[in-house]
């Protein structure tokens, strides 16, 4: 199980039969039910070809919830259906909850934000890289300086742990392996050591702080941290082959992929999310918005480019609309949600089974319907248009070079001399040579770059007071090395 966490954390008839049952009330199709039907039969062909027990989907738009369901059973050892009321594991999902709930909070108490989060529980982090100054949005946007949590963090199992027992698990991983405040790695810990800060705010349990500011508000009846007598069935998880059972995982930190949820909870949270902003709503007004959805305190983000990781939200494009949400694993159970303001539609998916390729598929099919659906209202999440330009020959003679890996999610931290990405010039713009794969990067701006097939910036360069270059994007965060180390990448390339 523990080489599974890191590898995967490294980021029908039956349901068909009772759609009606388990839609919400006023539910109305677009474009008719047979295609929303036909939809949910290819989810649930999908399913069945690869041997997962069970699925739980949802798919609204800002005026309806659609369709909340479940498909298959809830075990193999069981004939009971997956329904709307079954309960799955969000793993990484969770971290939306965190970083929302964090953001209610800073609405009548502003310094949970900019307050160091070593003054708001001392010692928490090392001081080596700017730890003091590290403030809770870096613990939420991976940006700390952190690597991720350690095998033996990984491996731990227990259901009562506290935050503070929990910190002292491994203190080596509260060390900052990076400057902090300038690049983006995924940190599970980050988020563990954010639900920790706002315990010790708010002086009350993390758990009750996302049941009073969201679940309870939302109606989010069956969702939690904890599995009681009184909660809804659990879907039995299972590894990759979709048989073998895997325990319920007792996360180190619930803060960073606690949380559990029914279909029908996940439907009222991704609608809500499509809301206009108001005082009654997920987002106060605009500018929370953004907060959530955007970054805003790495390096790219200081460039004015909105795309990355927000405070547990992320984007991402598919059929030429941007997309905002996040997926999770929960050892057994794999997971993602998806939402876009433009056509006011959102989705959210879970299997269980540790099998990202049905997990996709089911993703694409549920995109592209989305896609191919009227908008409701104003679009609200408008692209950029800005037109691709010929960058002068002295820019790209610039930014070309070899390029140093400068974070690592696990393992040592990179040698700052070791070229492992090589930015050339072909047909006059530049294009990536990493892992093997040669891709274009067209130039919007002499900072903002994206690939062909994307319809907004997705990468930066940003060249730091003391002369340096990073690129910062999908592939992670480089920096250029000088003209006298600028040898090709080396043959072996870290994850």
């Amino acid at each position: 199980m523990l080489m599974q966490r890191l590898l995967i954390l490294t980021l029908g008839a039956t349901m068909l039969s009772a759609c009606a049952a388990d839609a919400e009330p006023g539910v109305s199709y677009p474009e008719g039910a047979e295609r929303l039907a036909s939809l949910l039969e290819e989810i649930d062909s999908i399913r069945q070809q690869a041997n997962v027990a069970s699925a739980g989907i949802a798919l609204v738009s800002r005026d309806t919830i659609l369709h909340a369901g479940g498909m298959g059973v809830l075990s193999w050892e069981s004939e009971e259906p997956a329904t709307a009321d079954t309960l799955f594991r969000l793993g990484s999902v969770t971290k939306s909850f965190t970083g929302l709930t964090a953001l209610h909070l800073r609405r009548k108490s502003p310094d949970v934000f900019t307050r160091p989060v070593n003054q708001l529980v001392p010692g928490l982090l090392g001081e080596e890289f700017g730890g003091d100054r590290v403030a809770l949005p870096h613990l939420l946007e991976h940006t700390a300086g952190l690597s991720d949590l350690s095998s033996r963090e990984f491996a731990f199992q227990g259901e009562t742990v506290t935050y503070k027992e929990a910190v002292q698990y491994d203190p080596t991983t509260r060390d900052l392996r990076w400057p902090a405040a300038a690049h983006s790695s995924y940190s599970n810990a980050g988020f563990g050591y954010a639900g920790y800060v706002l315990e010790s705010f708010t002086g009350r349990p993390f758990e009750l702080l996302v049941q009073e500011h969201l679940l309870t508000p939302l109606g989010m009846r069956d969702a939690g941290f904890f599995i009681t007598d009184d909660s809804a069935p659990l879907a039995a998880g299972y590894n990759t082959d979709g048989k073998t059972p895997i325990p319920y995982w007792h996360m180190l930190y619930r803060s960073f992929g606690g949380l559990n949820a029914t279909p029908r909870d996940m439907s009222r949270f991704v609608q809500a999310l499509l809301q206009p902003e108001g005082p009654e709503q997920v987002f106060l007004d605009s500018a929370e918005r953004l907060r959530y959805e955007n970054p805003s305190t790495t390096l790219a983000a200081s460039t004015g480019l909105d795309y990355g990781y927000g405070l547990g939200n992320y984007h991402w494009f598919s059929n030429g609309l941007r997309f905002h949400g996040h997926g999770g694993d929960a050892d057994g159970y794999l997971s993602h949600y998806g939402y876009n303001q433009s056509t006011g539609y959102g989705y959210f998916i879970v299997i269980t089974a540790f099998n990202k390729k049905p997990l996709n598929q089911m993703r694409e099919k549920l995109e592209a319907y989305i896609a191919s659906l009227p908008t409701i209202g104003q679009a609200a999440d408008a692209l950029e248009t800005d037109e691709p330009i010929r960058l002068p020959e002295e820019t790209l003679s610039r930014l070309t070079g070899s390029y140093a890996q400068v974070t690592r999610r696990f393992g040592p931290v990179p040698s700052p001399e070791e070229p492992v990405l090589r930015i050339a010039v072909s047909n006059r713009q530049l294009e990536t040579q990493y892992r093997g794969n040669r891709r274009p990067l067209v130039a919007l701006s002499e900072h903002h770059f994206k690939r062909p097939w994307q319809p907004a910036a997705t990468y930066a360069f940003i060249t730091s007071e003391n002369g340096d270059i990073f690129l910062q994007g999908d592939l992670g965060n480089f920096r250029k090395i000088p003209s006298s180390h600028n040898s090709a990448p080396s043959e072996h390339q870290d994850d």
